[in-house]
């Protein structure tokens, strides 16, 4: 396939489709056996964390809560209970929400195996099945898949959902979520419960797990480490605009295998054009995914970044996601030092926008959120090599103002990499 592949939802009006986010949540392992379950499921407000004590895992007794309830008890997955989108909207704190789904599943679905992924649930989540606990899980921000094949039935079943949120104990990652109850400086309103797609997968008893693809640009190759449980040999075929342009079956060795698909034909993935590569990857025993790859090299050289070989000047947008205002934290010394402890060759971003301490590469924070106002400001970098924002001078590989001068060892400057950020806030 050539070109980018994207998602659309969020340029569509979600009240016109029936499932919210209804494409596959994971592009580059893409089965045709799945069921979507986004959408409309029961909900309960659990301020007082208390449902672990009233048993609310339990149909009656979610049923009696949500009942005696005052607060809204459905609720739009994937969309967390503090978004509009979601229905609600409720944005003070929240200690433990509950979730309920029922779903119906025929004989050909449970032959196989029957896999529940969650795209991701914040924080502390419990999932049950059919009554029975079927998994526990810590961290907001990862994706985690419980295979579930022995606690579902053909015809009706049920899926509950715990989760317990607590942004200000100190103890757990929230990001840039806030712990006061007004969005401030650099962070934003809370995210509580389920907030990624949820679905259903299912495979063959013996399938693929895991695809790992690495470009070999020099040999005109892209790695495969494949993992497996069960199967005798897997087979890759690439494919670039429709027609085949590799090919190749390599046993397995303990559910592991290492594939090197050679192509007949090299399109590298560029700025501005990026090609892709469409890939499917067969276990012998009838387990298919879909997936795609770019060809690209990144390297480092002295003085840049190279992209296939190239060096390459990186203006850079960062699309926050969350609510205007607020800047990045200031990367501090120990913090370069910390690293650089750690992995000399890594490079670290001053992110601060402000007051620039010891680092590799700089950037430029602009929060201007009229395009027009942005276009007319950068535009002048175009036609005017000394240029100069914000009391930024970006002629002659220079990046020096009285503040900064203080704060940079002056053996970094003419080592460093550029970046220009420009900061765009999605509500």
């Amino acid at each position: 396939m050539k070109g980018t592949r994207g998602n659309n939802m969020d340029r569509l009006d979600l009240n016109s489709v029936d499932i919210p986010r209804p494409e596959y949540p994971r592009p580059q392992f893409v089965r045709d056996t799945w069921m979507n379950l986004n959408g409309q499921w029961d909900f309960l407000f659990d301020f007082g964390n208390s449902g672990m004590d009233r048993r609310l895992w339990q149909d009656d007794e979610l049923d009696k809560a949500m009942r005696s309830s005052a607060m809204p008890v459905s609720i739009t997955v994937p969309f967390c209970p503090e978004s509009r989108l979601s229905g609600i909207g409720y944005t003070d704190w929240i200690a433990a929400v509950w979730y309920r789904r029922r779903f119906r599943l025929d004989a050909s679905q449970t032959a196989g195996r029957v896999l529940l992924p969650f795209g991701a649930i914040d924080y502390h989540s419990v999932i049950w099945i059919n009554g029975a606990k079927a998994c526990e899980h810590k961290g907001g921000y990862a994706s985690f898949e419980l295979d579930v094949t022995a606690l579902v039935t053909n015809g009706e079943n049920t899926v509950v959902v715990y989760a317990q949120d607590d942004n200000r104990s100190g103890i757990q990652p929230c990001g840039k979520q806030a712990r006061l109850y007004y969005s401030n400086g650099c962070d934003y309103t809370r995210t509580t419960g389920i907030w990624q797609t949820v679905w259903l997968e299912f495979t063959p008893r013996e399938a693929l797990t895991y695809i790992r693809i690495t470009p070999d640009v020099a040999s005109e190759a892209a790695l495969l480490d494949i993992e497996t449980v069960g199967g005798h040999a897997v087979e890759a075929v690439a494919s670039y605009n429709g027609c085949e342009v590799g090919r190749a079956c390599v046993p397995l060795t303990g559910g592991r295998a290492h594939l090197e698909l050679r192509l007949a034909q090299l399109h590298l993935w560029e700025l501005g054009k990026p090609e892709l590569y469409d890939l499917t990857v067969s276990l012998d025993t009838g387990d298919t995914v879909r997936s795609y790859f770019g060809m690209r090299s990144v390297s480092l050289s002295d003085t840049a970044l190279l992209l296939n070989g190239r060096p390459v000047f990186m203006r850079t947008v960062k699309d926050q996601g969350f609510n205007p205002g607020g800047v990045d934290p200031i990367c501090q010394e120990v913090f370069y030092a910390v690293t650089k402890e750690m992995d000399r060759t890594r490079p670290v971003i001053d992110a601060s926008g402000g007051v620039h301490f010891k680092t590799d590469m700089y950037d430029v924070h602009d929060y201007e959120q009229d395009p027009a106002k942005l276009k007319e400001r950068f535009d002048k970098m175009l036609d005017d090599p000394s240029f100069v924002a914000f009391g930024i001078a970006t002629d002659d590989d220079k990046y020096l103002t009285q503040q900064y001068d203080l704060f940079v060892d002056s053996a970094f400057i003419g080592k460093r990499v550029f970046s220009c950020l420009i900061m765009i806030f999605v509500c």
